[in-house]
Formats: C-alpha cells, structure tokens, sequence
C-alpha cells in the first residue's frame, strides 16, 4: 500500500507515491508503536517476530565482536526499502542569486531573496513569521526581547497558510541588508490596504486574494518563473537557499555546531551533510602539507 497509493496530504509530494525513504520512516514509526504497545502490554510478544529478524554475532569476524563471553543477539528489520545514497545538497550560487534579484520586480520578492540567503530558513519557516518576530534594531530590550543585534523569532504555530516551523522555536541573527529590503518592503506594502491588516510578514500584494499570507507552493511557483525571467539555467528552489547558508558559512570558518543551531537541526549529522568541499578548498589544504627534502635522491 505504501508502494503503490499516492500521498493525498497537501505539500510538495501529494499525488505521488512515497519514496523508499519516506517509507522506511513510516515503517520506523510502526515499528517504535508496537515495540511500545508490547512494553505496556497491550499487544502479544509475538507480534514482533513479524517485525523483526533476530540473530546472534556467532559468524561475525572476531574482530567485529564486542569484547566479553557469551552470544550477542540483535533484531533487524523485516522490512526495509532500499535506497539509492542521498545527492550531495545542491546549493544557489551567489550570481544566482544577484540575478533572481535583479530580476525581482518588487521590494517583498527582493525582501524574501535576501532573507532566504542570509538566514537559512526553511522556506516554511519564512511563511509563518508575524510581523512582531522581525526585531530588526540593535536592541530589542524596549519590546521585551534580551537578544542584542537585528533578529528574528522562529516560532512553532497552527497557520491558516500552513506554513509550519519544523525545529520548533529559535532566534536566528541576520544582516542589515536584511532591514533594509524590509523597510523598503513596508512602504510598498502600505499602499495595498488589505495587507496592512494582515499580521503576516509576506502576503500577496497583487494577486487574488490580496492580502492574504503566501503559501509554499505559491513561493515555489514564483521562483521557478523567476529563474527564467532571470535567465538561469535551473529552477532554483526555496531549499536550495538555506544549502547555500550552511555551505557559505562552513566555507568561511564558522563551527558546526554554530550552524547546526542557526538551521535548526535536530542532529548534528544532518548539519554535516553540507561539508562538502569545493576543488579549490582541497588543492588549498594540499598545497598547505608544504614541500619534501628531496636532496641526495637520484
């Protein structure tokens, strides 16, 4: 069932079939219920026979054996998908984005560019911000936030336009250039009443129904369109924006864990997939090994 019916939910999959990957979490979940209806009792032991394979470390390699005597057992999973090894994270080059921005054609598309490649946002996390999680001064102690510097609040909310912030609650800093797009972005959105009544940060100012939050799928299909506008050989994506900050800051020096925090990552594996070094970052660090005494050598 999982294989074959399509995902009906609203979001970027509906209509298709799940991958091999989203299934293995499905099936995870499973799993971890009938491990724990088993613990309270509430279902047969035997059941996770048809769950999992048990077997011992008899044939393993004694060099692959945990150290003491006796038998170690461990249960694998019946079922499991396989999966093809997960693509490197395809980052926005920066002359991408200056073109997706000279390409823009108002001060909210150029407000949402620049706040997308400074901060590193789910793109989801963007379309839920309220306008009073935008504490863009440098200091915020008169609206009873202690964070110094420009910032905004991730906060985790049921949104009409379904825009959800995964990680739940963070601050993330961001730059002045970010505050000044917004403020451009303000006097632009001040000229369209009803969006003046919305409490959104990003809300459609031309299109029906005017004022109303923007959705992900809206912001998918402008950017897609834009990236023709603009000329480039790709549709960018929202996603590819947040690879971009955490592969320019790893670049620069930052520490992962710092930039675990600042994506809010659950895990720090997750932060390491974007430690992908360029060709020029390796010949740098080889170069770096320095020369060999080869004298007296024929």
């Amino acid at each position: 069932m999982l294989k074959t019916t399509a995902v009906v939910r609203p979001g970027a999959g509906r209509g298709r079939v799940r991958s091999p990957g989203r299934i293995n979490h499905v099936l995870a979940a499973v799993r971890e219920f009938y491990k724990h209806a088993v613990a309270d009792g509430a279902v047969d032991a035997a059941v996770l026979a048809a769950l999992y394979e048990v077997g011992d470390d008899r044939h393993l390699p004694a060099e692959l054996r945990p150290e003491g005597s006796g038998l170690r057992y461990r249960a694998r999973p019946r079922h499991v998908q396989r999966t093809r090894r997960s693509r490197r994270p395809v980052p926005v080059r920066q002359p991408e984005a200056e073109a997706l921005l000279r390409a823009a054609t108002c001060w909210r598309d150029r407000f949402l560019l620049v706040l997308l490649w400074f901060s590193g946002l789910r793109v989801g996390e963007v379309l839920g911000l309220r306008r009073s999680d935008l504490h863009l001064v440098p200091n915020s102690a008169a609206l009873g936030c202690p964070v110094p510097g420009p910032h905004v609040h991730v906060v985790g909310r049921d949104n009409p336009n379904r825009a959800r912030a995964k990680s739940g609650d963070r601050t993330v800093p961001v730059r002045a250039e970010v505050l000044s797009c917004y403020d451009r972005y303000l006097t632009e959105r001040a000229a369209v009443p009803a969006a003046e009544s919305c409490d959104f940060v990003l809300v459609t100012l031309r299109h029906r129904p005017v004022g109303r939050p923007m959705s992900t799928d809206t912001v998918r299909k402008w950017l897609a369109a834009l990236s023709v506008r603009a000329g480039l050989d790709r549709a960018v994506t929202p996603h590819m924006f947040r690879h971009s900050t955490a592969t320019e800051l790893l670049a620069r020096g930052a520490a992962i864990d710092v930039v675990k925090e600042l994506l809010g990552h659950a895990s720090i594996r997750s932060t390491e997939a974007y430690l992908h070094p360029d060709v020029d970052a390796m010949r740098a660090a080889v170069d770096r090994l320095g020369p060999l005494d080869m004298r007296g050598t024929r």
